[in-house]
């Protein structure tokens, strides 16, 4: 039986009975720890869905990123880590990892880290307008502010064409 059926059974059973709104907002609570408790489930059947397909494909950068990506979102962020680096030791070019790090460093606001994976992303992939905006961004803020580096990922965006330009161009106060 699923989640879903489990709490419509759970509501018909209280509501034929007369239950007291109290011990249906007791239910619902049960209900959403057993939904959580599923979601955990399935996060695990994702961890080891993922982990069966490596070991098919150890080589497959786009299943290291995914995974990767997995850890980070369940604040796993050390194996987050772990999982991008060995995507670089496939593909040492592999600029994607590198922005992948540089949003779990964010996270871990360990800013110099941030900046130098970003960096990074865009040394390994110059065409890559995501990279140089966020680049951009990452200089406009306090940490890291320097107008004139900012200012270059602009000028790159400006010339590749991008809309990140205009977006860049406006937390910049270049743009309107």
């Amino acid at each position: 039986m699923n989640m879903k059926n489990f709490f419509n059974l759970i509501c018909f059973v209280l509501l034929i009975f007369g239950a007291e709104m109290t011990a249906l907002s007791a239910g619902i609570d049960q209900v959403k720890q057993l939904e959580n408790l599923q979601n955990a489930q399935e996060t695990d059947k994702r961890f080891a869905d993922y982990y069966e397909k490596l070991k098919q494909s150890p080589k497959d950068l786009n299943l290291h990123l995914e995974l990767g990506k997995l850890y980070a979102e369940k604040q796993l962020y050390e194996l987050s880590l772990m999982t991008f680096r060995r995507a670089l030791e496939i593909n040492p070019q592999y600029s994607e990892a590198h922005y992948q790090m540089s949003l779990v460093y964010r996270r871990l606001k360990m800013k110099l880290l941030e900046l130098r994976e970003l960096q990074q992303a865009v040394q390994k992939a110059p065409q890559g307008d995501k990279y140089h905006y966020y680049l951009g961004v990452l200089y406009m803020e306090k940490t890291h502010y320097d107008y004139k580096l900012a200012k270059v990922q602009y000028k790159i965006l400006k010339k590749q064409g991008s809309p990140f330009a205009q977006k860049l161009g406006k937390l910049m106060g270049l743009e309107e």
